[in-house]
């Protein structure tokens, strides 16, 4: 597909290894893949890809980079970057239904598409970036409104995508449960609940918790079930990748 994501996952286990042996040359390298990767994202066409809007995923995925690199390097720069990326994540809110689109919000297939693991997972990546207190109340609203939206009322768990006005979705996939969402909505839940104490995030992740334990853990041989359709039962046996 020609995407940077999984050279970001690279950078960030690069710059961890680094931490654990304080490798400075692997440190380097890890930042210098993140530069990389910031210049795919602003031209696409360098990874041979046609030029695209600008996507949440972008965003999300810089800020965690980002943060991450802050940690270990006092250069103001990553810290400009993370104020960037918490302005930027603002085109791509809708206040109405408390939730990130993929896209800005638009009249358009695309404007409309929601994926409620991707909203979480922004709202997770941007309270490690340091927000102010209204931004910072913001995204932990996010968290209980793309909870409530993407939630299958009949069947439970998360949808993987949705069009907010109820029209088909684009993606065929839209109606499956994937792990991946469950687990940014787990770690999303707890660290809600670890800096407010506010006990309706500990509800959503007694939910979560259940749901997930009771369709993608495999308690024969270990590790999670990845693709699960609508009513929760296996489309495979691939584990989440």
């Amino acid at each position: 597909q020609r995407k940077p994501y999984a050279a970001v996952f690279a950078m960030l286990g690069m710059l961890e290894f680094s931490k654990a042996t304080d490798d400075a040359a692997l440190r380097e390298e890890a930042i210098e893949l993140f530069r990389q990767i910031r210049e795919w994202i602003k031209d696409p066409t360098l990874v041979g890809r046609a030029s695209t809007p600008p996507s949440l995923a972008d965003v999300m995925v810089t800020a965690s980079m980002a943060s991450e690199i802050a940690r270990v390097d006092p250069d103001p720069r990553y810290r400009d970057i993370l104020r960037q990326c918490l302005d930027a994540s603002k085109a791509f809110y809708d206040p109405q239904r408390r939730i990130f689109l993929e896209y800005p919000p638009a009249d358009t297939p695309e404007g409309r598409l929601f994926c409620p693991g991707d909203s979480i997972e922004c709202a997770w990546f941007l309270l490690h970036s340091g927000p102010d207190e209204k931004m910072r109340a913001l995204l932990l609203d996010s968290i209980e409104g793309a909870l409530e939206f993407g939630w299958d009322r009949e069947y439970g768990g998360l949808y993987y995508f949705m069009d907010v006005e109820g029209l088909p979705p684009l993606p065929l996939e839209s109606n499956m449960k994937l792990w991946w969402p469950h687990t940014e909505a787990i770690y999303a839940t707890t660290l809600a609940y670890s800096l407010t104490s506010d006990k309706r995030f500990l509800t959503w992740l007694e939910r979560i918790d259940a749901y997930a334990f009771a369709h993608f853990s495999d308690p024969e041989h270990g590790e999670w079930f990845g693709y699960c359709d609508r009513r929760g039962e296996l489309t495979n046996t691939a584990k989440g990748n």
